[in-house]
């Protein structure tokens, strides 16, 4: 699938292992960042947001940084003029991707950036101001800047804190060698914490209201909301340093101002395009960086901010987790319309099962109410396997029952058919009949059997002693063993 398609230019092609990238525990690929980005951008957006926003692509930054190797041989071209400086040399990498638009006439230029498989996400916004103004009538203001903290803040996912520590040295991943950025100082950002804020902690609360008894301050005047030029990052796992990621897009727009503009001259220093990193809420597993990415853009655009004075408060709690848990989901959604609205058959492509729910849970996660459902219904079983065991045995004990009552019947006409052979009268062949009958109930295989001590033998030989006769010549058919 192509978005948006054609004849509209600079679609976006989507594929099978793009779609892939939504499954459970996946990260998002660029792809994914890019369409969902430029939807945003065409869909959800404002006519007024949608000219005062540029969106670059998730490919920007890692070619605005990664050097290009030198090309050898007749008609080689190299874009790398040695004569350059180093922030030209990143520029004329990635010179041709403004052509056709003014980032000074832009409020906001969006820039999803992916460092080490980590995504998080740069805002640049108000670069054509030269200071802060008042958000109300674009009047000019000053403002006091306030002593930066020092040390890095540490990282949560979960229950697990990263405590990132400070170093003289720098170790370069294999796929950081390559890597050209600014030099920057963790001192050039804007403090991302104030007064005004609650503390993250109920330690800190206790501390802070401990020295509050001891000393209690006035409440500070309100200050009218400004606006004012700065690069904001937006981090999911915050804790690393943004300093340089914030050095070379103040690099990038200097040179781009500097080609644009070539009869003015601006100053793109640290204290007039200020860096900072605000707090926003945290992912809290270590592949939902890219959703996280996408939820801070469609936010700023929901929920935007309201002040631009540092540090920038109140996003610690702009959107929740079940928002994003959403997300997944959503997007695989919003593709199966788009394929629909493009007249592509989607229960007919070989699309993989991702497995989402609407809800955001895991399709494999331990469920409550679904165990305690079987549960039930396996007591539902046993109880009916016990009642079928019972009706068995009842029935079976009836039929000893019955068999017992037959055996003793026969026993009492063999009784009366001997007395009856006393007196001359003796049927042998009804005494074989009962004795075959008899044998039968008492087989091996009877249930009676088991039960029932009750013999032949014992029958035969008081047979024997109530008669005086000599034994009929079938009696020999009569052996206990049959």
């Amino acid at each position: 699938m192509v978005y948006p398609p054609p004849p509209t230019k600079g679609g976006i092609s989507i594929n099978t292992e793009d779609y892939a990238c939504l499954g459970e525990d996946q990260f998002l690929n660029d792809v994914i960042i890019d369409f969902y980005l430029k939807y945003l951008l065409q869909t959800m957006l404002s006519e007024e947001d949608q000219k005062r926003t540029h969106v670059f692509s998730s490919f920007f930054y890692k070619r605005l940084t990664t050097r290009t190797t030198p090309q050898v041989g007749l008609g080689a071209k190299n874009i790398e003029d040695p004569k350059l400086s180093p922030a030209e040399k990143r520029h004329a990498r990635v010179k041709g991707w403004t052509k056709s638009v003014d980032l000074f006439a832009k409020d906001f230029i969006i820039i999803p950036i992916n460092e080490n498989s980590h995504w998080f996400l740069g805002i640049i916004c108000f670069p054509g101001l030269l200071g802060p103004v008042r958000m109300s009538d674009n009047t000019p203001v000053e403002t006091v800047d306030k002593p930066n903290a020092s040390g890095a803040a540490p990282a949560t996912i979960g229950a697990t804190t990263i405590t990132m520590v400070q170093s003289t040295t720098i170790t370069l991943e294999p796929d950081d060698e390559d890597r050209d950025e600014a030099e920057g100082d963790d001192e050039d950002l804007e403090p991302n914490s104030s007064e005004d804020e609650g503390p993250a902690d109920s330690a800190e609360g206790e501390l802070l209201d401990e020295a509050t008894h001891k000393a209690v301050k006035p409440p500070k005047p309100p200050q009218e909301p400004i606006k004012q030029p700065c690069i904001l990052i937006f981090d999911s796992l915050a804790g690393a340093s943004r300093s340089r990621v914030c050095a070379t897009l103040r690099d990038y727009l200097r040179v781009e101002y500097k080609l644009r503009h070539k009869k003015s001259d601006r100053t793109f220093s640290k204290d007039i395009l200020k860096g900072a990193v605000p707090k926003v809420p945290q992912q809290t597993n270590f592949t939902d960086c890219g959703l996280y990415v996408l939820q801070y853009v469609e936010s700023f655009f929901q929920k935007p901010i309201t002040d631009y004075r540092m540090p920038i408060k109140m996003l610690r709690d702009w959107f929740t987790a079940d928002i994003v848990s959403r997300k997944r989901y959503e997007i695989q959604q919003l593709l199966h319309k788009l394929m629909e609205e493009q007249n592509i058959d989607v229960m007919r492509l070989n699309l993989p099962f991702l497995g989402l729910k609407e809800d955001g849970q895991h399709s494999m996660e331990y469920d409550e109410n679904e165990e305690e459902d079987e549960e039930g219904l396996e007591d539902e079983e046993e109880e009916d396997v016990d009642l079928g065991l019972e009706e068995e045995e009842q029935e079976e004990e009836e039929d000893l029952g019955l068999d017992r009552e037959r055996a003793l019947n026969i026993e009492e006409r063999m009784q009366m058919e001997m007395e009856e052979e006393d007196e001359g009268d003796y049927d042998s062949e009804e005494l074989n009949d009962n004795v075959s009958r008899t044998s039968e109930l008492f087989c091996e295989n009877s249930p009676l059997k088991r039960k029932q001590t009750v013999s032949l033998k014992e029958v035969h030989n008081q047979r024997a002693m109530n008669s005086s006769m000599s034994p009929p010549r079938d009696c020999k058919k009569m052996r206990c063993d049959d």
